[in-house]
């Protein structure tokens, strides 16, 4: 759990501004999760640094999702107009939206980091060889290979 003691919560004056901001975001993470997905059948186009950057801006991601999910609790307390009320539960549902695609994009690097070049890299030129024969992906030969 975040420590919030030192964040500056927002008034509900700002409703709109974080509207913007969550929009953006989801957006942003939903687009990602799909060029990230492109990756799937070509892992080895990435390399370790690449995803440990993925990894660490999602890793922050979630903790902005964190925050934005306190903003929303602390506002619903407050005695709000019917359209704020309803523009925060918009923006719950869109918290919960972008948790679920950071998730996912947080679980396909975790898939993608078994095939990348640094992965093929570590490979011996046998092995490579073996690997193209059986039509594998160095992800699925690493597997055949612990369970050897």
């Amino acid at each position: 759990m975040n420590d919030f003691q030192n964040f500056e919560w927002q008034p509900i004056s700002s409703l709109a501004k974080v509207v913007t901001a969550m929009d953006g975001m989801l957006e942003e993470t939903q687009e990602f999760q799909a060029t990230l997905s492109e990756a799937r059948g070509k892992p080895h186009v990435l390399d370790d640094d690449t995803l440990d950057r993925v990894d660490k801006q999602y890793r922050d991601r979630q903790e902005d999702l964190d925050l934005f999910t306190e903003q929303l609790r602390r506002w619903q307390v407050l005695d709000l107009t019917e359209g704020q009320r309803t523009s925060i539960q918009a923006l719950t549902r869109e918290v919960e939206a972008a948790q679920v695609a950071v998730d996912g994009v947080l679980a396909l690097s975790i898939d993608l980091c078994e095939g990348t070049i640094d992965r093929v890299m570590e490979l011996s030129d046998a092995e490579i060889g073996l690997m193209t024969m059986l039509g594998m992906s160095p992800a699925q030969f690493r597997a055949l290979k612990r369970h050897s």
